[in-house]
């Protein structure tokens, strides 16, 4: 297929070379590609999205118990415009890159739930691995107070020494 790929659910082809292994460097919020980040959400029971209109429309947010008006369960949500929501692909060329990032990692930022931050870096991780990725470097911001950022490092670093235990190769390292 000369290595084009179409995604579940998208429209778009997208050409892949494979790098075996190979390393890659990522930011925390938007570490997880479009096609694994979906599965990823729809699995969790706690999964929230706002399917509203105006500027929190696909905002993701975890909920133990019950969820604010214009929230539904992530994996009932039926959101055809959450691609252009979650990238770039939606920011018209003329617009601020860095203030559509914003936009963008505000839309899902869910770190503040260790439970959470576990999970998935978990999966991010094993996704990678399958991909024979051998090493990640991840640009983390560490919001809040110490004890809040003591928690997600946590959470990551046992992440990685459950993916580890499949894939002894794999490594990790978080830049602050």
């Amino acid at each position: 297929d000369g290595g084009k790929r179409a995604l579940p659910g998208s429209v778009r082809t997208h050409y892949r070379v494979d790098l075996s292994p190979a390393d890659l460097h990522v930011h925390a919020l938007a570490c997880m590609p479009m096609e694994a980040m979906v599965p990823f959400f729809r699995s969790c029971p706690d999964a929230y999205i706002f399917t509203g209109e105006g500027a929190g429309r696909g905002t993701l947010r975890f909920f133990k118990s019950g969820a604010p008006e214009g929230f539904v369960p992530f994996r009932d949500a039926v959101m055809p415009d959450l691609e252009d929501l979650w990238t770039m692909k939606g920011i018209p060329l003329e617009r601020d890159t860095w203030e559509a990032f914003e936009e963008i990692f505000d839309r899902h930022a869910f770190e503040s739930d260790p439970s959470v931050t576990g999970r998935y870096y978990e999966a991010t991780f094993r996704y990678y691995a399958s991909l024979n990725i051998q090493h990640v470097e991840i640009r983390m911001i560490f919001l809040g107070g110490p004890e809040e950022s003591r928690l997600k490092a946590e959470a990551i670093r046992s992440a990685y020494y459950k993916v580890m235990e499949d894939n002894p190769g794999f490594s990790v390292t978080l830049i602050g």
